[in-house]
């Protein structure tokens, strides 16, 4: 039985583990993210990071 809590493909060299916390988050970054870590909800630092990312309006492209 796999963890719903495990490690997905880099997204441009951001930690990719549920339990890490991205910085320096782009954009595009943030919406892989959140496409890769779906599922988890907040209980997940990757999409918690992600989905604040996006909610603040964060991006410059």
């Amino acid at each position: 039985m796999s963890s719903p809590f495990q490690r997905h493909l880099a997204v441009a060299g951001v930690p990719t583990a549920c339990s890490d916390e991205p910085n320096g988050l782009t954009y595009r970054q943030a919406r892989e993210m959140l496409r890769q870590h779906d599922i988890h909800g907040p209980q997940c630092r990757q999409w918690l990071a992600a989905a604040a990312y996006l909610s603040a309006g964060l991006d410059d492209e």
